[in-house]
């Protein structure tokens, strides 16, 4: 009871700086554990599930290209031909629009899963409702997450209720599953049985070995020690069925899809890995700076208790327990941070995540993330705790009496100086690449695409071919739109202008290079595309309804083709007009070349692609507007939309948004680190500032002989100050080339880069200053106005 008193005492007599140095910790710690565990979250998706590590997805390697894309017997010979495959599921993600309805109410649903009926048996994804053996046994069951059940059925109970797709397609809810979590490779909020994809959407499962359809195969092996012997074995697997083939079977872990480099559509967001390795290195930083500061602040504030640790020694405590007393204190204030952490995570969890949806939710803690922060934490609190506990144990006694030897530690001196200057060395360099982050993002997202984006709207052409408007209606569709005003043109597409995904390696033309393989973009676009977006045909023209042979002809397998100039360039081709094209056993000729324009995300420069007429592959209706005019414009739209397709749900795409969207994983880096940026120099002010309460404790009686002596208020404030500035500035000076160095090399894997702007520096450099000034001038200026007998008396 009697030590406990005595630490007692020891916290109330700096109890401020106690105060302030826990907060510091906890924040520290608060920061890195929320870093740690997105991070974390994010290399280890769907680890959630019972089968998680023995879950790949084969991937089709040829030469050097790979595809996520399969043969549709592939899943059923790879189940045949090797037994410790338990099983093998087919999956479509199907990223165009399905018009769903109940009675009440209709919706738009643009991410929806087809699958084999094994689905819930491998990915032991939970139902709430419903057989997860049988669910998608019939040909009319569909499976639907809990937020679908809410939309469309509210609080009634969904089993057996009808949702109905398209026209007239009926379907019977058979199961409801939780939704998918964040940290999922899977997304959607429908499930329906992969037999019926061909007539509810394009795509066609080919039953055969001619050519790959538009499914991913994922296998359960029985044992996950297998999966390199099975790598050897199915490796040829597909020579068997197909003569002369060089195509390679490759087994990805279902954990690494989202960390690996993007092969195809994929069902969620990848993330580049260097986003990862960049919050690492700032948790870390963060970590440090926490660290320094609490080891630095507890040394200062203990030091004050030198006449104390001094009359000890001189009775004979031995190093060892004034080595424990230190550390039992050191602890205490350890347990205090780590509590007062856990209570901000718990208010970051419930409430800033729920307002602020760039900062990372952690949805998976299992017991692999809690013993990486348990032993982090241990490691911190063992650190703390040892360093102070053997510098203050180790001082002889006679520097504890004598204050002069104590004062005069230069090693000491230095040794805090330099800390500081590391601390906002760090802290600076840290702001500046946030900054240019986000210059970068802002820059990508407002730079000239090519087209004219702030004039195109997209509606998803959410109905099967045949059905609505997708039809002969169409052009009277597009007809009355055109005769309001605000509706410059109208067009049709595969995709949004700046969203195309599709790519194809098999495309031939006359005097190919042998063995070239060539990975090119394509586009379907009907009549006046390139007119709608505002592109220009820079060589013979664009699909023209004068021409019958420009739409496809799956009867004749003809078409025509346009290219842009990048692929004109990367086919090798001098006289483009009228070169002849092979694809899929289509052929026809090169009737026009389209000017480049980025049709994708900037993070890459403009490929090589081709557009083809395939009425039958078009999911965009493509608007021109007069952005002056809009509000009329959209409901003039909703209008003629109500007129030939009222029975589906009218959605309107901003182009802009969909340009936004595409650089949402770079807004969000930047927000999250301008959050951790702020938080890193707010632990540094917050050591700077103790470090100058407990200097202006230990210069009291100076202060005082000065004043009484003449020295102005502003003369005592500047040689308080000025050593603290004089530190920040030469930490500025580190920082730079550190900042310059780490943006070049992170904006190498941009196409497109913002330039890196002095203002930038100068401006951080700044913000710095005024929030040293702050942070020191206030206990400077208290100091420095003290009636000078106080401080005298003081002494």
């Amino acid at each position: 009871m009697k030590k406990v008193v005595v630490i007692y005492r020891s916290f109330k007599r700096n109890s401020k700086i106690t105060l302030i140095n826990v907060l510091g910790m906890a924040l520290g710690l608060v920061s890195a554990g929320i870093i740690l565990g997105y991070v974390y979250q994010e290399f280890n998706y769907d680890q959630g599930q019972l089968n998680s590590d023995r879950i790949y997805r084969v991937i089709q390697k040829d030469g050097e290209n790979q595809q996520i894309y399969t043969f549709g017997p592939l899943a059923e010979s790879l189940k045949s031909n090797f037994p410790k495959i338990d099983d093998a599921v087919r999956i479509s993600f199907f990223y165009g629009y399905l018009a769903c309805s109940t009675n009440e109410n209709k919706f738009n649903e643009n991410s929806v899963i087809f699958t084999d009926p094994g689905f819930f048996e491998m990915f032991s994804f939970p139902l709430i409702k419903g057989d997860s053996k049988d669910c998608l046994n019939s040909p009319n069951s569909i499976v639907i997450s809990e937020k679908a059940a809410e939309k469309y059925f509210g609080k009634k109970n969904p089993m057996g209720e009808n949702i109905r797709i398209g026209k007239d397609r009926v379907f019977i809810v058979t199961g409801v599953y939780k939704d998918f979590k964040a940290n999922s490779n899977f997304k959607g909020d429908l499930i329906l049985p992969l037999k019926v994809v061909s007539k509810l959407t394009q795509i066609w499962i080919e039953p055969s070995w001619r050519h790959e359809s538009d499914i991913n195969t994922f296998v359960l092996v029985s044992d996950n020690n297998f999966i390199s012997d099975l790598s050897e074995k199915a490796r040829n697997l597909i020579s068997k069925f197909i003569t002369d083939s060089k195509i390679e079977l490759v087994f990805q872990p279902l954990s690494n899809i989202h960390i690996n480099k993007q092969l195809g559509w994929e069902s969620t967001a990848q993330i580049n890995v260097r986003y990862l390795y960049v919050l690492l290195v700032v948790a870390f930083l963060t970590l440090g700076i926490s660290i320094v500061n609490f080891l630095f602040l507890y040394i200062g504030t203990a030091g004050q208790r030198r006449t104390e640790i001094g009359i000890k020694k001189v009775c004979g405590a031995p190093r060892t327990i004034l080595f424990f007393e230190h550390f039992k204190e050191v602890m205490i204030l350890m347990i205090f941070s780590i509590a007062i952490a856990i209570l901000f995570y718990g208010v970051y969890q419930s409430v800033l995540t729920s307002g602020n949806s760039f900062l990372p939710r952690i949805e998976l803690f299992d017991f692999k993330l809690a013993f990486i922060l348990t032993g982090i934490t241990v490691l911190v609190a063992f650190l703390a705790g040892v360093y102070p506990s053997i510098v203050l144990s180790s001082q002889k006694p006679i520097s504890l009496f004598n204050r002069s030897i104590n004062t005069n530690n230069k090693g000491k001196f230095m040794l805090v100086n330099l800390l500081i200057i590391i601390q906002f060395t760090l802290s600076i360099a840290l702001m500046i690449t946030t900054l240019m982050v986000h210059k970068q993002a802002n820059y990508m997202a407002k730079r000239d695409p090519g087209f004219a984006k702030n004039e195109i709207i997209t509606i998803p052409l959410n109905m099967h071919v045949g059905n609505g408007i997708y039809n002969e209606k169409f052009e009277l569709f597009a007809n009355d739109l055109k005769k309001y005003p605000g509706v410059k043109n109208v067009s049709l597409s595969s995709s949004a202008p700046s969203l195309v995904g599709s790519d194809v390696d098999d495309i031939n033309w006359e005097g190919k290079q042998e063995g070239l393989k060539m990975y090119m973009n394509f586009e379907s676009v009907s009549y006046n595309y390139f007119e709608t977006i505002g592109v220009e045909v820079v060589e013979g023209r664009s699909f023209s309804r004068d021409f019958g042979t420009d739409e496809l002809n799956w009867g004749s397998r003809t078409c025509a083709f346009l290219l842009n100039e990048n692929a004109v360039k990367k086919m090798g081709i001098t006289e483009p007009i009228g070169q002849k094209i092979d694809l899929w056993g289509l052929k026809g000729q090169v009737i026009g070349i389209v000017k480049d324009y980025n049709f994708k995300s900037m993070h890459s420069s403009i490929g090589p692609i081709f557009y083809i007429n395939d009425p039958f592959y078009l999911n965009e209706i493509v608007v021109r507007i007069n952005p002056k005019s809009m509000p009329a414009t959209l409901k003039n739209i909703e209008t003629v939309w109500n007129k030939f397709a009222g029975d589906y749900p009218l959605e309107i795409k901003n182009t802009n948004d969909q340009i936004s969207d595409l650089y949402e994983n770079d807004q969000n880096l930047a927000k999250i680190l301008s959050v951790f940026s702020l938080l890193s120099i707010l632990i540094a002010g917050i050591g700077l500032f103790t470090l100058t309460v407990l200097s202006i404790s230990k210069r009291t009686k100076e202060i005082g002989i000065r004043k009484v002596n003449g020295a102005k208020v502003s003369e005592i404030i500047t040689m308080l100050i000025k050593n603290h500035l004089k530190l920040v500035m030469i930490a500025f000076v580190f920082a730079t080339p550190i900042a310059w160095f780490t943006i070049k090399k992170w904006f190498e894997v941009y196409a497109y880069q913002a330039s890196i702007s002095w203002w930038i520096f100068a401006l951080t450099g700044f913000i710095t200053l005024i929030i040293v000034l702050i942070t020191v001038s206030w206990k400077s200026w208290e100091a420095a106005t003290t009636n000078p007998v106080e401080a005298l008396r003081y002494e």
